[in-house]
């Protein structure tokens, strides 16, 4: 039985693959125009934050034991008190941190991924791509589920990776927090052939507890003819997960119970794929890393944070 969610899964410009004719003409000034607005904001918020810092360094004391004119002790103190909160909200806008941009193409090592350690018995198993993972010159083919360890204090990010399907299906998690807790997706081949018949399946796993199973057939111009190479992103914002394939949306839902969690791949039984590389992109809360995340202060090739 399959289970659809309530939400729009396939917009008409998305199943279509329309594009406004204008759009790529308008894209470099709208680059421009997004860039002098972000440089506006800063200049606006160091300006905001140099006059909190002027006026909360002398309001706080009263010389002579008091104001003499109450008026005028009431308006310093309420000039303070909203200082105080200027300044605050803007710490809220400002991102303790850069956000953080994690890069893997598995070509070293795979000591950040984590996973339950093969048993003696398993490791005898003669089919170890069913439960381990298989190298193959800069590929790697999942087995049982591993999670990648710089991402798993993150919140709200973007999963972006490529990958091809060899045998019936390639599968990914995202707010991993550990074996037993993670949301998981899966791209499943219900049909093959040269445009094959594709379907989503996703669901969660809580306290090892696998959640009901949805599974949503993907239009068939998500795939071009012939084509092997699966371009997914997974856009984890709040409690909302978007996925697109190949640059098409191909579902949207939501679940609110893990608050945060990493990426990671896997295969079940008779599953095989083979995974190309993997980003992850941090998005933080507010004004001010939104703008950093978008990066108007960099020039193309500086990234923030760790590059792993």
């Amino acid at each position: 039985m399959s289970y659809y969610g309530d939400e729009d899964l396939y917009p008409v410009e998305e199943v279509m693959g329309l594009q406004r004719p204008e759009a790529s003409e308008n894209k470099d000034g709208l680059q421009k125009m997004q860039a002098g607005v972000a440089t506006a904001i800063s200049i606006v918020l160091l300006f905001v934050l140099a006059y909190s810092w002027m006026t909360g360094q002398g309001g706080n004391a009263e010389p002579n034991g008091g104001d003499r004119n109450p008026l005028v002790g009431d308006i310093a103190r309420s000039t303070d008190r909203a200082s105080s909160g200027l300044l605050s909200g803007l710490r809220d806008l400002m991102p303790a941190r850069p956000p953080i941009h994690l890069k893997e193409d598995f070509k070293g090592s795979m000591d950040n991924w984590l996973g339950a350690p093969l048993s003696a018995a398993m490791a005898r198993t003669p089919n170890l791509r069913e439960l381990g993972w298989n190298f193959d010159n800069g590929l790697v083919r999942p087995g049982r589920l591993r999670i990648w360890q710089p991402s798993i204090d993150l919140s709200d990010y973007k999963m972006e990776f490529e990958g091809t399907i060899e045998k019936r299906a390639m599968s990914w998690t995202y707010r991993s927090i550990n074996l037993d807790n993670f949301y998981a997706s899966k791209i499943v081949v219900r049909r093959p052939g040269p445009i094959p018949s594709l379907e989503i399946v996703r669901y969660a796993m809580l306290d090892g507890k696998e959640g009901v199973r949805s599974r949503l057939p993907l239009p068939m111009n998500v795939m071009s003819a012939n084509s092997t190479l699966f371009h997914v992103e997974t856009k984890v914002r709040g409690g909302q997960f978007t996925t697109y394939l190949n640059g098409q949306l191909i579902d949207t839902w939501s679940d609110a119970r893990l608050k945060k969690g990493g990426v990671g791949f896997f295969a079940e039984a008779g599953e095989v794929a083979a995974i190309h590389w993997v980003n992850v992109e941090e998005e933080r809360a507010g004004l001010f890393g939104r703008v950093l995340s978008l990066g108007f202060f960099v020039g193309p090739a500086v990234q923030f944070g760790p590059i792993l």
